[in-house]
């Protein structure tokens, strides 16, 4: 049989199995304690015959905790005895909330903190944020467990740097993890920068109270610095104006671009474009414009 025949095979399999599994749905009455439900999916708990004439049951043992099957056994005493018992171990959940705080906070870093940026990046399919490296993305469930956890873990998490491939990432990003994250924001890189998603961005920025670094690896390859001041301003004014009132360029200390983030296009003497990276000059003059812009603007509200 062929591969591609053999793999059509598993998945119908596996369709069907899901199906059946799915029709399991009579739930067996259980004693206090117990934490596996049973489900049997015959009408009545009587087994019924098959095709072989043996004696059948389909059932499924699920539970949110983990469990393991021992063996079957007779009882011998009590209300039960002569009947046949299936003896599984059931694990309970462990008692997180009676440890000192000190010691949760220790776990939560443990399970939550990445080693490295986390980087966010689009699926095609959907445009939904995700990212492709977080080693604690099976562990983000402990946000759903209750209030106070979720309390907790939730700046651990948001708190970390995170590396965008560019501004439209970071905007749906931003969208997606609503207001009550954004709060707990603090470091974010992106590759690329465009001016129509940079404007999305920095407006939901403005829910980052805590934000302490932005920075961008590459902005224009045509762009002298009164152009690029001017660009920026209008896409980032806002934002930056709602940071300190008293300090009006407090967000230059935020924003970082890298040295090789802007260039501009220049004809040599034979008529030749050449495409030039900013120098020390360019740079300097572009955060001169920049901050009396953002003076300016100050002064103006």
């Amino acid at each position: 049989m062929k591969p591609k025949a053999i793999r059509a095979r598993e998945k119908a399999l596996g369709e069907k199995f899901e199906e059946v599994q799915s029709r399991v749905d009579n739930q067996l009455e259980k004693g206090d304690g117990v934490v596996v439900d049973c489900f049997y999916h015959a009408r009545t708990k009587l087994a019924t015959m098959d095709k072989a004439h043996n004696y059948t049951h389909l059932m499924k043992l699920q539970s949110n905790n983990p469990f393991v099957l021992i063996k079957q056994v007779i009882l011998e005493e009590g209300p039960y005895a002569g009947n046949v018992a299936i003896i599984l171990k059931q694990g309970r959940a462990f008692p997180v909330m009676r440890l000192p705080i000190a010691i949760r906070t220790k776990i939560l870093h443990f399970m939550l903190v990445h080693d490295d940026a986390i980087s966010i990046a689009l699926r095609q399919n959907t445009r939904h944020a995700y990212s492709p490296n977080y080693k604690g993305k099976n562990n983000l469930a402990i946000l759903s467990t209750c209030k106070q956890l979720q309390g907790e873990a939730t700046p651990i998490v948001y708190n970390q740097m995170f590396h965008f491939t560019g501004t439209e990432v970071i905007a749906n990003f931003l969208l997606q993890i609503r207001m009550q994250n954004r709060a707990h924001l603090r470091s974010l890189r992106s590759n690329t920068y465009n001016s129509a998603s940079a404007k999305t961005m920095f407006h939901l920025l403005e829910d980052a109270p805590q934000i302490q670094h932005i920075s961008f690896a590459h902005v224009s390859s045509n762009e002298k610095p009164m152009t690029a001041t001017k660009n920026i301003f209008n896409d980032a004014s806002q934002w930056l104006l709602t940071l300190d009132k008293q300090n009006p360029t407090k967000g230059l200390d935020i924003l970082s671009f890298d040295d090789t983030a802007f260039h501009m296009r220049e004809k040599d003497e034979e008529g030749n474009v050449m495409v030039t990276q900013w120098g020390p000059g360019e740079q300097i003059d572009f955060l001169k414009g920049f901050k009396l812009k953002l003076k300016q603007a100050a002064r103006k509200q």
